[in-house]
């Protein structure tokens, strides 16, 4: 892959579901840092350590499942922020990783979710609204549990 970035044919080389630990696994070795690390985040899984580590070793960090976490969407605390806004509980969830400065991948194949998807950009959440979605954290992952990877 390296050779491959060395000769242009690729602009960049990204990672998916790196732990801090595997990532200075590639630092150490690697001729090429990735440039994005791809994730599960939302706010049941804010990987907060991680979202740093990332910012500070200039890696983009990508989310996926942002809006898909078990519950996540009926959660009161997401549903008042978002009756508050005056959108839904996807926007709200979509919205807090933007805000974090982390590029969020939304899937839907309803056309109607994926309009209101792409409306993120004229609303902000305060840093109260943050807060409490910060404070909803517990760790629960949706997708595959990374945690134990070699």
């Amino acid at each position: 892959m390296e050779e491959f970035h060395r000769d242009g044919v690729l602009r960049a080389l990204g990672v998916s579901n790196f732990e801090p630990r595997h990532i200075d696994d590639i630092l150490a070795c690697a001729g090429v840092k990735p440039a994005v690390n791809q994730v599960e985040r939302h706010a049941y899984l804010a990987q907060t350590e991680l979202r740093e580590y990332c910012a500070r070793h200039e890696i983009l960090l990508e989310a996926y499942g942002s809006a898909g976490a078990k519950g996540l969407l009926e959660d009161p605390v997401v549903r008042a922020i978002a009756a508050a806004h005056g959108r839904t509980a996807a926007q709200v969830s979509l919205k807090y990783s933007v805000q974090r400065g982390i590029v969020v991948l939304a899937k839907s194949v309803t056309e109607k979710r994926i309009a209101q998807n792409a409306k993120l950009f004229d609303f902000e959440l305060s840093e109260e609204d943050l807060a409490k979605l910060e404070a909803l954290d517990c760790g629960q992952r949706s997708y595959w549990d990374n945690s134990n990877a070699p």
